[in-house]
């Protein structure tokens, strides 16, 4: 039955090298989720690189005021030429005296000096606030009496939540090869095969339908398998040379990480691989499977979006276990991670039910033949 097996996986194999299509969109949803974790962690990078050009043209005729003091104690400067303009309208002075505020026109395009004007706003709100502080105590009043209540934040979780954010695409990252890298090949092995009118000669051969659909799986297995281990030595590249990782993001992503999320995934790549192929081969046609098999490759991705205490709640069954292990990996805590053995039974059971229906169906469409 093996020397079938691996001739059936042979015959698959060329198949798909001589297809350009199930090559590209392989390539394609392999591609996909290092992109997006590529452009997360640039806009990081800018981010936090960003410098804000403090110069601005003063307007007014109070220009030797203390307003003028403190946005130079602040860092700006002042120039004709700048793009943002601050207007103080009236005298700062006259406006103490009276008790009136003084009025500031901060003037720019929000598309282009967003970043300049929100810094000149806080400065002068800052401003504000020690003036306030400065009157109270002129009064004799505490400056805390307009504050009553002190709330305070403060977070019992260590991981930034630029951390968690990367942790979340990461996942996405090694989930989408799984879903969808085999998807176009588990069709055309299937439906695709029935409408090109492949199948019949196929089964016309000594090979039994078992050896068949095992040789198919097998084949989506492995493609999947080389997906799953691009997207990973991708990401961990990625992680490893953007400038951000080293300061902001607390991952723990080398060689060894890589490895261990791979053999994670080895019994996701098996099930879904399996079970494209069944709801391939349940399809009438190449449209059809595409459809359904989207629709069943939006169950990992549904999974990564779940919070991690769903997670851990249902760590016994497939995929849960795979996004948590993949999660205490990538933190370095492996002190939650057990050997998922009812996990890995369930994805047994799945291979198993999947493959004995898609031999019953091939064997039926072989008898109705």
């Amino acid at each position: 039955m093996l020397d079938k097996v691996g001739i059936i996986i042979r015959k698959e194999i060329k198949d798909a090298l001589r297809d350009p299509s199930s090559l590209f969109a392989a390539a394609l949803y392999t591609l996909i989720t290092p992109i997006m974790l590529w452009v997360a962690l640039m806009a990081m990078t800018t981010e936090a690189a960003k410098i804000v050009n403090k110069e601005i043209k003063l307007n007014g005729l109070d220009q030797g005021s203390v307003i003028t003091s403190h946005l130079s104690d602040n860092g700006f400067t002042f120039s004709e030429d700048a793009q943002v303009n601050v207007t103080i309208v009236g005298t700062t002075s006259e406006g103490f005296s009276t008790n009136k505020p003084v009025s500031i026109i901060i003037n720019g395009d929000l598309t282009k000096t967003a970043d300049t004007v929100n810094a000149v706003e806080e400065a002068l709100l800052s401003l504000s606030t020690i003036i306030i502080d400065q009157r109270f105590k002129v009064l004799d009043i505490p400056s805390n009496f307009i504050e009553p209540l002190d709330v305070q934040i403060e977070n019992s979780n260590e991981t930034s939540y630029q951390t968690r954010t990367i942790i979340y695409i990461l996942v996405i990252c090694f989930l989408m090869p799984l879903a969808f890298t085999g998807m176009s090949l588990s069709i055309d092995m299937t439906a695709g095969e029935r409408e090109r009118l492949t199948l019949e000669p196929l089964l016309a051969q000594p090979v039994s339908t078992l050896s068949i659909m095992i040789g198919k799986c097998v084949t989506s297995f492995l493609l999947t398998m080389v997906g799953s281990a691009f997207a990973i030595t991708i990401s961990s590249l990625m992680i490893s040379y953007v400038p951000i990782a080293g300061n902001e993001i607390d991952i723990s992503f080398g060689l060894i990480s890589a490895v261990k999320i791979f053999m994670y995934l080895t019994p996701a790549c098996a099930v879904f691989s399996a079970l494209q192929l069944a709801v391939a081969l349940y399809a009438k046609s190449y449209k059809e499977g595409m459809t359904l098999a989207g629709i069943l490759g939006l169950i990992p991705l549904s999974v990564s979006f779940l919070s991690d205490d769903t997670i851990m709640k249902y760590d016994f069954l497939p995929l849960f276990w795979e996004v948590g292990a993949i999660k205490t990996t990538l933190l370095a805590d492996s002190t939650s991670l057990v050997i998922p053995s009812v996990s890995l039974l369930i994805s047994c059971l799945i291979v198993i039910a999947c493959l004995f229906y898609t031999q019953r169906r091939l064997k039926l469409e072989t008898l109705l033949n």
